[in-house]
C-alpha cells in the first residue's frame, strides 16, 4: 500500500512545480488555481551532486529578439494565449527543419485516415476524434524513448529517430499554433511523472526529460499521481488548456501509474461569412433507424460555384472559416453508405481536397449548406488497440523507455473530444492521454539440474519427517 502524505503536505505539493518548490498557483484570465510547471532541476534526479542541488538553476531568456535563433533564449512553458517564437531550436540546426517537409504531412494526412478508419467502427453514437492530438501525443512520447529503440513508432511518426521526432513536432506546433481572436488553435503538452513509482530518475533519463520538454514546449511535473490534490491540478491544467471544453482526464491515475503524458489541441475559428438571423432555420433531422426525424436548428445558405467532391458513395463541400482554414462536411447518398463512406470514401475526400482537385462540372451549379447546430462530446478509452494495430509494440512493452527506467511501458492510450457549431463558427477540443506504468523485470530462472548422470545420494523420509533410509548410488547397474 502507498504511503499518503499529510494535509499539509498535499498543500506543499499542489504549490510546488516539478522538483522546484516555492511556485504557487498564479492568476490566468482571472482563474485561479492553475497549476505552472517549470524545468526541472538536476538535483532531485539520481546521479545529481550536492552541489547542483544546492545551486539555483539558471533561468533563460524569455524575450529575445525576433529572428534570433538558440534555444538557450526562450522560456518553457509557453505561457497561455502566447504565440510560440518563430524559431528556438539549436543554432546549427538547418533551415530545413522550419517548416514541414511535404512528405511529413502527406504521412500525418495517411496517419489521420488509417487510424480514424480503425476507429471509427468502435465508437457508438455521434463521433468525434483528434488524429493531431493523437499523433502530437505520441510524438511526446517518441520523445523520451531511449535512443535507437522504438523504432515501429518513428515509422508511424514518419521520422528516422527520437531527436527528428521533436524537432518535427516543434514544427508541427509552430505551423498550426494561432491565437488571434477568431482564428484561435493552441496546443499543449505536458508530463507527469509519480515521485512514488520513480523515486529515482537517473541523470540521463532527467537529460531526455528535460530536451523533449524543452524542444516541445512541455510543461513537467513531479507529483504524486493518485493523490486526489494533484489529479486536481491535472484537470485544472486540461481545462486551462481546452478554455474549459474538456474539464477532467479521460482515465484516472491509480497507485500502479508512473506517468502520464498530456496533448491538448483547441480549436476555436469563426466563419468566413456571417451568418445572418434569417440564416438559422428550424429543420429535420433522421437518426439512423428513425423515420420520423426530430427537429434541430441549422444554418442554411447557399453559394454559387462554390467547390465540391463527389466520391463514388458521397458529396462533399467545405465551409471556411476566417483565417482559411475549413470543415468538410461529407454527405453519403445514402443511409446505407454511411458506413461505407467513412471507412473508404475518407482518403480520397481529405487527398481531394489537400490537393485541391475538386469535381468540375460542365455546367452552373450551387452549393446549398445546411450546417446543424450541435454540441456533443466524445469518449474512446482503448486507443492502445489501434495504435498497436497500426504496427506500434516497443513502447507497450518494457524497454523503450529505458533512459527513465528500464521497466516503463505505455500501458493505455485515450481520447476525449468535444464540438460545439453554432452561428459564430466552430469551437472543438481535445485531450489525449497516454499513461505509463512500470512492470515486473522478470529475475533470471536459475536452472536446477537433476538429471542424475554422476553419483548421487538419497534420503527416504516418512510422512512424519522421520529419515527412513539414506543412501549413495555410486553405479546404478
Amino acid at each position: 500500500m502507498r504511503r499518503r502524505n499529510l494535509a499539509g503536505l498535499f498543500a506543499l505539493s499542489m504549490a510546488c512545480c516539478m522538483l522546484i518548490s516555492g511556485c504557487s498557483p498564479v492568476q490566468v484570465d482571472g482563474k485561479t488555481d492553475v497549476p505552472q510547471a517549470a524545468t526541472p532541476t538536476p538535483g532531485a534526479f539520481e546521479g545529481a551532486t550536492q552541489e547542483e542541488q544546492n545551486t539555483e538553476q539558471p533561468v533563460t531568456k524569455p524575450d529575445a529578439e525576433e529572428g534570433e535563433t538558440g534555444k538557450e533564449q526562450f522560456r518553457f512553458p509557453v505561457e497561455k494565449g502566447k504565440v510560440l517564437p518563430a524559431s528556438y531550436l539549436s543554432k546549427d540546426q538547418e533551415e530545413a527543419v522550419y517548416a514541414l517537409t511535404q512528405d511529413y504531412a502527406e504521412n500525418l494526412r495517411d496517419f489521420a485516415v488509417e487510424s480514424s478508419v480503425r476507429i471509427f467502427p468502435t465508437v457508438e453514437g455521434n463521433y468525434l476524434y483528434s488524429p493531431a492530438s493523437l499523433f502530437m501525443a505520441l510524438d511526446l512520447c517518441a520523445g523520451l524513448t531511449s535512443e535507437n529503440s522504438a523504432e515501429d513508432l518513428m515509422k508511424v511518426l514518419g521520422v528516422e529517430d527520437r531527436e527528428a521526432a521533436r524537432l518535427q513536432g516543434n514544427v508541427l506546433i509552430r505551423e498550426l499554433s494561432s491565437d488571434q481572436e477568431g482564428a484561435i488553435l493552441r496546443i499543449s503538452d505536458s508530463m507527469w511523472f509519480d515521485r512514488v513509482q520513480l523515486p529515482k530518475i537517473p541523470q540521463k533519463g532527467y537529460q531526455v526529460i528535460n530536451d523533449t520538454a524543452e524542444i516541445l514546449g512541455a510543461d513537467v511535473y513531479y507529483e504524486e499521481l493518485v493523490d486526489p490534490a494533484t489529479q486536481d491540478k491535472i484537470n485544472s491544467w486540461i481545462s486551462d488548456r481546452t478554455d474549459e471544453m474538456i474539464t477532467r482526464l479521460p482515465i484516472s491515475p491509480n497507485e500502479d501509474t508512473a506517468a502520464i503524458l498530456l496533448n491538448t489541441l483547441l480549436f476555436d475559428k469563426h466563419w468566413e461569412r456571417e451568418v445572418q438571423d434569417e440564416d438559422i432555420v428550424k429543420a429535420r433531422f433522421y437518426p439512423e433507424g428513425k423515420s420520423e426525424g426530430v427537429e434541430v436548428e441549422r444554418i442554411e445558405y447557399t453559394l454559387d460555384h462554390h467547390p465540391y467532391v463527389k466520391t463514388e458513395h458521397a458529396v462533399s463541400s467545405a465551409a471556411m472559416y476566417e483565417d482559411g482554414s475549413y470543415i468538410i462536411f461529407i454527405k453519403p447518398n445514402s443511409d446505407e453508405e454511411f458506413e461505407t463512406v467513412m471507412t473508404e470514401d475518407l482518403a480520397q475526400v481529405i487527398r481531394a481536397y489537400s490537393e485541391k482537385d475538386y469535381t468540375k462540372p460542365e455546367g452552373g451549379y450551387e452549393v446549398i449548406f445546411g450546417i446543424p447546430m450541435l454540441d456533443y462530446t466524445t469518449s474512446m478509452k482503448t486507443l492502445k488497440t489501434q495504435v498497436h494495430e497500426m504496427g506500434v509494440e516497443s513502447i507497450f512493452a518494457m524497454g523503450a523507455f529505458e533512459d527513465i527506467d528500464s521497466r516503463l511501458y505505455v500501458e493505455q492510450i485515450a481520447q476525449n473530444c468535444r464540438i460545439i457549431i453554432d452561428r459564430k463558427g466552430t469551437k472543438a477540443a481535445a485531450v489525449t492521454e497516454i499513461e505509463m506504468r512500470l512492470g515486473a523485470v522478470a529475475m533470471p530462472k536459475e536452472e536446477i539440474d537433476m538429471r542424475l548422470d554422476h553419483e548421487y545420494g538419497f534420503v527416504i523420509m516418512s510422512d512424519n519427517d522421520i529419515p527412513l533410509f539414506i543412501g549413495a548410488v555410486r553405479d546404478p547397474r
